[in-house]
Parts: C-alpha cells; structure tokens; sequence
C-alpha cells in the first residue's frame, strides 16, 4: 500500500475525463484539491465522461495536459 501525502495544499493532482464531442480523454494537473475539486466539477458540469481525480500521472503524456 501506498502511503498517501498528507499535505493537500501543495500535492500535485491529475484530474481526467473524455470529452464526450470527441470522446478523446483530457487531463488536468491541479495543486491542491481544492482545485483539483473544482476542476473535476467543471468537467462534470460541461458533460465530461469518466471524470476522475488521481494522484498518478497520465499514462500518455501527449501534451494534453494543462
């Protein structure tokens, strides 16, 4: 098991989801949760399938994250 960091503030997480115009998937990187909260509910609200929050990095890295 993986020990998790503690310090929600400052940890880098991935938000992802698949646009559902192009069903390509998206990727975001947040510091905080806060914000990463935030922009798993702005996808969310603009219709985004599979939207998930995660502490690991996208698998393919092709530029798509922001």
């Amino acid at each position: 098991m993986r020990n998790i960091p503690n310090d929600h503030e400052t940890t880098h997480y991935y938000v992802r989801g698949t646009d559902p115009a192009t069903n390509e998937q998206i990727a975001f990187e947040c510091v905080g949760l806060a914000a990463a909260n935030a922009k798993a509910a702005e996808l969310r609200m603009s219709r985004c399938k599979d939207v998930i929050i995660s502490l690991a990095k996208p698998l393919e890295d092709d530029g798509a994250t922001r």
